[in-house]
């Protein structure tokens, strides 16, 4: 059987988590606890090692998701993030794409999307 991919799901509404987790499903996947805060999620990459984040912009803490995001490809360049927010201004696109090739998509996503693309992502 194939690994698993891990995911961290970084995300301040759990109930949004929650969804991208239930309509993923576990038989590829396996979750990381999932984190509200970009200070959380620097501490999950250091102790899960991901394949992949699913990260939010806008969280509760001091940082943001894309401050969180410089400190993790640091850490770990391998790692793929995708962003997903609400915010799709060009001041919060500049920064993103200030990290390198890291996509983002606007809220809300489609479940058949969001497969799609953490496939494009992790070759599943």
């Amino acid at each position: 059987m194939a690994e698993k991919i891990k995911v961290l799901i970084v995300e301040d509404e759990i109930a949004i988590a929650s969804l991208y987790q239930l309509a993923l499903g576990t038989s590829n996947y396996e979750f990381l606890e999932t984190v509200t805060t970009g200070e959380e999620s620097i501490e999950a990459v250091r102790n899960g090692r991901p394949h992949l984040i699913i990260m939010d912009i806008c969280l509760a803490g001091q940082i943001d998701g894309i401050d969180a995001a410089r400190e993790i490809i640091e850490i770990d360049k391998k790692i793929k993030i995708i962003f997903i927010t609400g915010y799709g201004d060009e001041a919060t696109k500049q920064r993103i794409e200030e990290l390198g090739n890291y996509p983002m998509y606007s809220k809300p996503v489609s479940i058949a999307k969001l497969r799609k693309i953490i496939a494009e992502q992790v070759g599943t």
